[in-house]
């Protein structure tokens, strides 16, 4: 019997690191670690659940582990319809850096999933959405539409008020929804030509609704999301490339300090941008603009009527595009770019390398 239950063990052990493969068995960094970190920008991931959610075994320690690895600043979790995991995070002694914040993705009724930060604690499992959003704002937090356009849990209407955000890409809804598809990049390609297959020349629908929501006059901001799950463990192997899924899109969040406050502020007024930092370091990017010598930036506003002159600086040479209201208004393959208007209207930035998106700016507001 003893002998049966080893070819049994051996055989799962065997089973489990075929179907990782090279992308999942190979578990370092695919993405630059910065030569220097810089004052007043920080570097993080948004959406990760740990094993306080009901579909994810990350251990709270892990999630830093792997944070650290990928060299972040902070992590944003968002466990389902629960914070669980603030306590004995705060109990555990962790270290300033990478820092856990802690909101929570909660399950409406009748829409999809609504993500909830800068809350004190989840929500009751109240019927109506608006509801919740209300909830969250009275304790001074915002409110952000999780993969919108998910097969498992798509958001099916636009009536909601006041939301806060929205998720432009979600990495899982690449990754567990095109699983079959991907498994056989996934048994072959390391990690890092893995995400470049899995996000090159890739269209972001989500955008288009962002930008449509942004034309109806309203302040939202952008959200990349990993959606993080560590789905699979047995005798402490895995399936999912934990640290992959870290850096499969990054968020950069403008603030003063690395406080949970200052991280959480910066997000929900879209003082953030969005990369996807498979095709290089993004922390060099910024996107300003300037109006009779007064400095804005992203998620600020600007009184319209005297010319304002925006400008932006790509980490590299790439094709960078200024965007008015959900159109370009200017394209050049260029390192900096500066255009100066008048007109009122919603500005923000794509840059892409060879074609494929790599940042995605938040919008400066000039009305």
């Amino acid at each position: 019997m003893r002998i049966i239950f080893c070819k049994k063990k051996w055989g799962r052990i065997v089973f489990f690191l075929i179907l990782s493969g090279c992308t999942f068995a190979i578990r370092t960094p695919v993405t630059p670690v910065r030569p220097t970190v810089k004052p007043h920008i920080f570097r993080g991931v948004f959406h990760a659940h740990t094993q306080y959610s009901h579909d994810s075994k990350a251990s709270l320690d892990f999630v830093i582990k792997t944070a650290r690895q990928a060299d972040l600043d902070f992590v944003v979790v968002t466990d389902h319809n629960n914070m669980n995991g603030l306590e004995p995070y705060r109990q555990m002694k962790a270290p300033d850096r990478p820092l856990l914040i802690f909101g929570t993705e909660f399950s409406t009724w009748h829409e999809g999933h609504l993500t909830g930060i800068g809350i004190k604690q989840a929500p009751p499992d109240i019927e109506k959405t608006q509801e919740v959003v209300d909830l969250f704002h009275k304790e001074g937090g915002y409110a952000v539409i999780s993969h919108p356009l998910s097969r498992r849990k798509p958001w099916p209407t636009w009536e909601l008020k006041d939301f806060d955000g929205i998720e432009v890409f979600t990495f899982s809804d690449i990754f567990y929804a095109d699983g079959i598809a991907l498994l056989p990049k996934a048994l072959f390609f390391p990690p890092k030509v893995f995400l470049e297959s899995v996000l090159k020349n890739r269209s972001f629908p989500a955008l288009q609704l962002w930008s449509d929501q942004l034309n109806s006059g309203r302040h939202i901001a952008a959200y990349g999301a990993t959606d993080a799950h560590l789905k699979f463990e047995w005798h402490g192997l895995t399936i999912e490339n934990y640290l992959l899924l870290f850096q499969s899109v990054t968020t950069y969040a403008l603030a003063d300090e690395l406080k949970e406050e200052k991280i959480i502020e910066a997000l929900g007024h879209g003082k953030s941008f969005i990369a996807f930092e498979v095709w290089g370091l993004a922390q060099d990017f910024t996107f300003t603009a300037s109006q009779e010598g007064e400095n804005f930036k992203m998620g600020d506003t600007i009184p319209v009527g005297v010319p304002v002159t925006f400008s932006v600086s790509a980490p590299k040479k790439a094709e960078i595009r200024l965007i008015r209201d959900g159109r370009v208004i200017e394209t050049k393959n260029v390192s900096d770019l500066k255009v100066q208007t008048s007109q009122r209207g919603v500005y923000r930035v794509e840059v892409y390398e060879n074609g494929t998106i790599w940042i995605i700016s938040n919008p400066i507001y000039v009305e």
